[in-house]
């Protein structure tokens, strides 16, 4: 597989708008290549033309809803008249959901993390890899969390969801290579508690494990976001993006089927 800074790769990311998928697509377009950002919320057409306006590069925003297999579909089609075949795929989509404890949540709420976060990704992937195994060459990087290897308190299906993208990550590495497509890689980054919306936004973490305490959002975020990092504090979304652009490239060709922690030291497996 060639550099990925090589003129006219293709990359797709989902939940493009803003946070991690947003850094990611950033990230990519000032390596040079094309990037298109698909999105349920259709200020992406605005942040695509941003993004091209910064970097330079082509950059397409596609308003699609991961849990529509014909509206993935439209996208992809519209990506691949636009920008050409994908070669990588980051699928970063995903939804928090409401907390509760385990056993004292809504089924609808935790069915619906489940459909974004897992069937999404499986969605999107299912869109994308025809193309890549036809020319025996791609990346895929799903984008899990610390979650995926560990409990979240107040948050099962967040967590059920994570641990599972990390299964269909290493299946599908597993497949790929019984078929000898091994210029396609598929691996997973772990993020741990990063600085963006879904932390600091009206009913996110530090909301959700508020009610559920008693205690501040301040506190909360000092006893039980912060302390569980050995570098005490929130990541950037820049460094997310950074592992992306490495899995990517050909230095990374030899990396697939892992789940990669980028999380200031909160998990060590």
């Amino acid at each position: 597989m060639n550099n990925i800074t090589e003129p006219r790769r293709t990359v797709l990311v989902t939940g493009g708008l803003q946070g991690i998928g947003r850094a990611i697509a950033e990230a990519f377009a000032k390596t040079g290549a094309d990037v298109a950002l698909l999105d349920i919320d259709g200020s992406v057409h605005e942040a695509a033309q941003e993004i091209q306006k910064s970097a330079g590069s082509r950059a397409v925003g596609c308003r699609a809803d991961v849990t529509s297999e014909e509206q993935i579909e439209r996208a992809v089609t519209e990506v691949n008249e636009r920008l050409g075949r994908i070669d990588v795929l980051v699928n970063n989509a995903g939804i928090v959901g409401r907390r509760a404890l385990s056993w004292d949540g809504s089924t609808d709420d935790w069915m619906r993390t489940i459909d974004v976060n897992l069937v999404g990704t499986y969605r999107v992937s299912k869109a994308v890899l025809p193309q890549m195994v036809a020319a025996a060459s791609g990346r895929v990087i799903n984008i899990s969390s610390i979650s995926g290897k560990q409990g979240s308190t107040g948050n099962s299906a967040y967590s059920a969801s994570k641990h599972a993208v990390i299964g269909l990550t290493r299946t599908l590495a597993r497949e790929l290579a019984l078929l000898g497509l091994h210029g396609i890689t598929a691996n997973a980054i772990c993020p741990g508690v990063v600085d963006t919306p879904l932390v600091h936004g009206e009913g996110q973490l530090l909301d959700g494990i508020s009610a559920l305490t008693g205690q501040t959002r301040e506190a909360v975020l000092e006893q039980h976001v912060l302390s569980q990092s050995l570098q005490h504090r929130l990541l950037d979304p820049e460094e997310v993006a950074g592992m992306a652009v490495y899995l990517a490239s050909d230095l990374a060709r030899g990396i697939t089927g892992q789940a990669i922690n980028v999380d200031a030291g909160s998990v060590f497996h």
